[in-house]
């Protein structure tokens, strides 16, 4: 073999080599990206596995605490005295919500009332436009509907002038002994018409009556 052959060879085996590296380098290259994406794949579903683990845990420990809180609020509830407001009776109605030139008529309590005490009450009455002046009259009408008793105690009386829509009086009822207290505002003239009842105290009930 020639010395010119030698270096021939020499040459072509250093290509072989460098061919070989270059290949290997591109096999590690094409390879890198499946493994980052593997290494995120893992760490999510790692995490993903913490996170349900760490929620059954804590349903663990609070699940006997909301059942006990909502067993505690169920029973409140079934002890709340609510059949005192069902079977409370309701007073009739003495006379109807409007009737003539009277469109409605309301009673409303300024401060807290009670049994055998004074209640300042403040009575609405809307009116239907007339030409001329009216003359408004009410009275109190008050039931304890636990015992049945009855009481009328008198109102006011107050002149509207024409054309006017309503009247609002502030009066001061002395209020009887009871229990359960119906107050109701009926009005005289210009035509016979009643609130809804005022009940005094606020949450009435008949079970100290039992």
């Amino acid at each position: 073999m020639t010395a010119t052959d030698r270096a021939g060879a020499v040459i072509g085996w250093g290509r072989m080599r460098s061919e070989v590296r270059v290949r290997r380098g591109r096999a590690t290259s094409t390879g890198a990206p499946w493994r980052s994406i593997a290494s995120r794949t893992w760490k999510w579903a790692l995490s993903v596995t913490v996170l349900v683990v760490v929620l059954l845990v804590e349903y663990g420990f609070l699940h006997g605490r909301i059942a006990a809180d909502v067993a505690e609020l169920t029973a409140d509830d079934l002890r709340a005295p609510r059949a005192d407001v069902a079977v409370l009776p309701l007073p009739a109605a003495p006379a109807p919500g409007s009737a003539g030139d009277v469109a409605t008529v309301e009673v409303r309590a300024l401060g807290p009332c009670s049994p055998l005490g004074s209640c300042a009450v403040r009575v609405h009455v809307g009116l239907l436009p007339r030409a001329g002046p009216v003359s408004v009259r009410w009275n109190a009408h008050i039931e304890d509907v636990c015992s049945g008793a009855k009481a009328t105690v008198l109102g006011g009386s107050v002149i509207v002038p024409a054309h006017a829509d309503r009247a609002d009086v502030v009066d001061r009822l002395a209020l009887p002994a009871g229990s359960a207290l119906a107050v109701t505002a009926v009005t005289t003239s210009p035509a016979v018409a009643a609130s809804p009842p005022l009940w005094v105290p606020v949450r009435p009930s008949c079970s100290s009556r039992r």
